[in-house]
C-alpha cells in the first residue's frame, strides 16, 4: 500500500517513534492498492500550556479514520493503576469525537472515528492487554497492529477523500517548529542542551509560558531505555539535588519529579531555576569588582565544591563535572551558584554516559583525562582542575591567586593540590573578608534587594535586556512582615543620555494609561534618572508575550470560544487599536509596538512599555527595527500611523510565522509586505488591514484608530452573495466543543451569522 508519513511535530519520546515505524512498515508491505495518510503528533484542540491533548497517530486509509494513543505501559501497571487508565481514555475518546465531528463536515458519510490504545512493551508484558477495553477504548499492541487501524474493514473512503481529510487537519500541525520539542508542561521555547542522541535523558533550557522564569527542564523517557526500573534511574538526579537544596550554591528545584502531562507511566521532568545571574566569564570584564571581593568569591567556589563532594554516598562523591567559567555564576551578594548538572555523577549510578570524543568538543577548563577519555574518567582532582580552570580568568596571570590557582591546573592529576589545601591557600591571602558591595545593575540577580522610593524591591528575574535597557520582575517587600506586597516590572537605563530620555518617555504616558485597560499601568516613576537604579515601575501583566504565540492562534481561538484565528486577530487589533487612540488621542505616539511588547492574559491582550513614547510631530525614536516603519530612517516626525505600521508588522510575523519585510534575505520596508508562501486566504479581512497599515507609502496608511478599526470590520454581506448549497442543512446546533473550519466554511458561516441581531459578526465591537 501507498503510505504518506506527515509529521506534524517531533516523536517526543522512543515509544511513539518505535509505534509509527511499525505501522508504517507494516502498511508499506501490505498488499494493495489503498493510500493512507499517517499524520503524527498532531496539535488538535489543544493550547502551548496543554501537551496532553495532543495525538500520537490519526491514520487515514480506506477503512476510515483512528485516532491512535502510543503508550508504554504494561499490564501489571495498567491493573495498578485502574483510575488513570480509564481517565486517559476518556481523553483518548474525546479526541476522537473532536477529530470526527471536524472531518465529518468534508466527508458526511465518514463513519465512527474510534480511538485505540497501542501499547509498545515487550509481547510478554502487554500480551493480556489485546483486546481490552476500557471505557470504550480498546487496547492493542504491536503485534496487533492492523486491527488498531481496522485493516480488514470495507474500504469507505476513496484516495481523494482521504487527501482531503489529511488536508483539512494538516494546518493545525504549527505548534512544534524544526523538528524540536518546543513546549511540554507549561514551558515554552525549549532549547536541548544535551546530546541529540541522548534519548533517555534530555535537558532543556525553557522558560515559564505565564509566569516567565526561565528554567532547565530534565526530561526523562523510560521506553528509550531496556534497563531495569527505569523510573527510579530517572529520579535519582532529583533526589541527589533535593539533597542540596539546602546550600545556598545549589540551583533551586522549581518542579519536583512528576509524570509528564499526556505521558503518564512514560515520561517524567523536574525543573530547575536558571538563575537570572552573570556567569564567572561575564563578570571578570567587570572593573568594579576589585581583587579581594574575587578572592573572597574563588574561597567561597572552593567551600561549594568541597560540600557538593562530600554530598556523595559513603566513600563515593558527587561529581560535578562540568564547571567551566559559564556554569559557575555570581550572585549579587558575592557568593557562588553552580549550574550545568547535566553531567553530574550521582553516587552508584552514572547519569549521564558521553563518549570520549575529540578534544576540540570540550571547554578549555575540562581536565585533560576527560578530554581524552571522556567523562568516565573523572574523579575528584577533574573537578578540582576545572574549577582552578574557571577561576583562573578572574586574576592576573602572574597575579598570587592565579599562582595559588595554578596548582590545581596540572596535567597529572595526582600532582593537583586537594581542595583543602586551596582554600587555605586562598584564605591566607584573603585575610578579612571584604565588605559586600552590590554589583551594577546590568549584573543584578535573583532575590537581591534594591531600595527605590522608600521601598525595599526584591528581584524575582531578569526579563531581558536590549539596546535602551533592562527590565526585571521584582515584589515589593513588606518592612515590617518582610512579605510581598505585589509584583512590578521595573526598567533599568545604565547610559544617562538614553535614562533621562526614556525617563521623560514614561512621564509623558503615566497620566494617561488608566483610560485603557489593554495599557499595562505605569505605577511609578523616578524623580531623575541615576545609576544603577529604577528608572521606572509598571503593573506586572501574567501572561505571556505575543511572540511567544507564532503560528497557534486557530488553535487558541478554540479555547478562547472564537470562529476562528482570524476572529481572535481581529479582536486583538480592534483592543490594541483602542489602546493606541488613548495615546493618540493625547498627543502620544507608543512607538515600539511589537510582539514582545504585546502580553496575552488569558483571551486579553496588553500593551506594555513605553521606552520609545514620543509627542506626536517630534523626532522619532526608533523602536524595534524589524516592527518599526522604514520611514524612521528619513527622520520623519512621530505620526499614529507608526504605531499601526508596527502593529500590523507584528501581527504578519505572529500568523505566519515569517519576517514581514525579508526579501532574499534583505529587509525591504518599501517593498511591503513580503506575501509570498503565505495562505493570506485564511485571514482576508486582517491581510487587507496589514496590507493597508504597512503601505509603503505613508499617505496611505492608516491616520487614526477610527480609520483602522473600520479595515478590522468584516465586510457584510447578503444572502445573495454567498451561492445557496439546497441539499445542506441549515440548522446550527450547539456544539460542546470548537471545530477547525476552512476558509469557505468560515466564510459561509459568516454570511449566516450577518443575518442574527447582535451577533459579533454583524457588530464587529460585539464579543460573543
Amino acid at each position: 500500500m501507498k503510505v504518506t508519513p506527515i509529521s506534524c511535530g517531533p516523536a517526543v519520546n522512543e515509544s511513539e517513534r518505535k509505534a509509527f515505524e511499525r505501522i508504517k512498515t507494516g502498511l508499506i508491505s501490505e498488499l494493495g492498492d489503498g493510500e493512507w495518510l499517517l499524520l503524527t503528533n498532531l496539535a488538535f484542540s489543544t493550547t502551548h500550556r496543554r501537551q496532553s491533548d495532543e495525538i500520537d497517530i490519526v491514520a487515514i486509509g480506506p477503512p476510515g479514520v483512528r485516532v491512535i494513543e502510543i503508550k508504554h505501559w504494561n499490564a501489571a501497571w495498567v491493573n495498578r493503576n485502574t483510575e488513570l487508565v480509564e481517565r486517559e481514555a476518556e481523553r483518548v475518546t474525546n479526541k476522537a469525537r473532536k477529530i470526527g465531528t471536524t472531518l465529518r463536515r468534508k466527508v458526511e458519510s465518514l463513519g465512527r472515528v474510534d480511538g485505540v490504545f497501542l501499547v509498545t512493551q515487550d509481547a510478554a508484558k502487554v500480551k493480556p492487554l489485546e483486546g481490552r477495553e476500557v471505557r470504550g477504548v480498546r487496547f492493542h499492541t504491536l503485534r496487533t497492529w492492523q486491527e488498531a487501524l481496522a485493516l480488514d474493514a470495507p474500504a469507505s473512503l476513496s484516495s481523494s477523500q482521504v487527501k482531503m481529510l489529511g488536508k483539512a487537519l494538516y494546518p493545525k500541525a504549527s505548534v512544534v517548529i524544526d523538528g524540536a520539542l518546543r513546549r511540554l508542561a507549561g514551558y515554552v521555547n525549549l532549547e536541548l542542551q544535551t546530546s541529540a542522541d541522548e534519548r533517555f535523558q534530555r535537558i532543556y533550557k525553557g522558560t515559564h509560558s505565564t509566569r516567565r522564569d526561565p528554567v532547565l527542564l530534565h526530561l526523562y523517557d523510560v521506553s528509550a531505555t531496556d534497563r531495569p526500573n527505569p523510573e527510579d534511574r530517572a529520579r535519582r538526579e532529583f533526589d541527589a539535588l533535593h539533597r542540596l537544596q539546602l546550600r545556598a550554591w545549589a540551583p533551586r528545584i522549581v518542579d519536583s519529579f512528576q509524570e509528564a502531562p499526556g505521558y503518564a507511566g512514560e515520561m517524567w521532568f523536574f525543573t530547575v531555576a536558571d538563575p537570572a545571574a552573570p556567569s564567572v566569564e561575564q563578570r571578570a570584564a567587570d572593573d568594579t569588582w576589585d581583587a579581594k571581593a574575587r578572592l573572597a568569591f574563588a574561597r567561597q567556589a572552593v567551600e561549594a565544591l568541597r560540600e557538593l563532594h562530600e554530598a556523595g554516598e559513603g566513600e563515593e562523591p558527587m561529581l560535578h563535572r562540568n564547571l567551566t567559567p559559564g556554569t559557575i555564576l555570581v550572585r549579587h551578594d558575592n557568593a557562588p551558584i553552580l549550574t550545568g548538572f547535566q553531567y553530574a555523577r550521582i553516587p552508584a549510578d552514572v547519569t549521564v554516559a558521553v563518549s570520549s570524543g575529540t578534544e576540540d568538543e570540550w571547554d578549555v577548563a575540562v581536565a585533560p583525562e576527560i578530554r581524552q577519555q571522556g567523562l568516565g574518567a573523572a574523579d575528584r582532582q577533574s573537578d578540582v582542575y576545572s574549577l582552578c580552570a574557571s577561576l583562573s580568568v578572574l586574576f592576573a596571570e602572574r597575579d598570587e591567586a592565579s599562582m595559588v590557582l595554578a596548582e590545581g591546573r596540572a596535567d597529572d592529576p595526582a600532582a593537583r593540590t586537594t581542595l583543602e589545601k586551596l582554600h587555605e591557600s586562598l584564605s591566607a591571602l584573603l585575610g578579612e573578608p571584604p565588605t559586600v558591595v552590590a554589583p551594577p545593575a546590568r549584573f543584578w540577580s535573583e532575590d537581591q534587594i534594591v531600595k527605590f522610593r522608600d521601598w525595599d524591591y526584591r528581584i524575582v528575574l531578569r526579563l531581558g535586556s536590549g539596546g535602551v535597557g533592562t527590565t526585571f520582575k521584582v515584589v515589593r517587600i513588606d518592612g515590617a512582615t518582610d512579605g510581598d506586597l505585589g509584583a512590578y516590572v521595573a526598567k533599568v537605563v545604565s547610559d544617562k543620555e538614553m535614562g533621562q530620555r526614556v525617563l521623560q518617555a514614561y512621564n509623558l504616558a503615566h497620566s494617561h494609561l488608566a483610560d485603557s485597560a489593554a495599557l499595562s499601568t505605569i505605577f511609578e516613576t523616578a524623580g531623575e534618572w541615576r545609576d544603577n537604579d529604577f528608572v521606572a515601575l509598571m503593573r506586572w501583566v501574567e501572561g505571556e508575550p505575543l511572540s511567544e504565540l507564532a503560528g497557534v492562534l486557530p488553535i487558541l481561538a478554540e479555547d478562547f470560544q472564537e470562529e476562528s484565528g482570524e476572529a481572535l486577530a481581529l479582536r486583538w487589533l480592534r483592543t490594541v487599536c483602542d489602546a493606541l487612540d488613548v495615546l493618540h488621542r493625547n498627543g502620544l505616539v507608543h512607538g515600539d509596538v511589537s510582539p514582545r511588547n504585546l502580553i496575552v492574559a488569558d483571551s486579553e491582550i496588553v500593551l506594555t512599555d513605553y521606552d520609545c513614547v514620543a509627542k506626536v510631530g517630534a523626532p522619532v525614536v526608533p523602536g524595534t527595527v524589524m516592527y518599526s516603519p522604514h520611514t524612521h530612517l528619513k527622520d520623519r516626525p512621530a505620526a499614529p500611523s507608526d504605531d499601526f505600521f508596527a502593529l500590523a508588522a507584528s501581527f504578519f510575523q505572529v500568523l505566519f510565522e515569517k519576517e514581514p519585510f525579508m526579501y532574499d534575505g534583505s529587509r525591504a520596508k518599501e517593498r511591503g509586505l513580503n506575501w509570498d508562501g503565505v495562505e493570506r486566504e485564511d485571514y482576508p479581512t486582517v491581510a487587507a488591514f496589514l496590507e493597508q497599515a504597512t503601505n509603503p507609502d505613508p499617505e496611505q496608511r492608516f491616520a487614526s484608530a477610527a480609520e483602522a478599526k473600520a479595515a478590522l470590520s468584516p465586510p457584510r454581506h447578503t444572502d445573495a452573495d454567498e451561492p445557496v448549497d439546497e441539499g445542506s442543512d441549515d440548522t446550527i446546533e450547539p456544539r460542546s466543543e470548537p471545530v477547525v473550519r476552512s476558509e469557505n466554511e468560515v466564510s459561509w458561516l459568516q454570511s449566516l451569522l450577518q443575518s442574527y441581531p447582535g451577533s459579533r459578526w454583524g457588530n464587529s465591537e460585539t464579543r460573543g
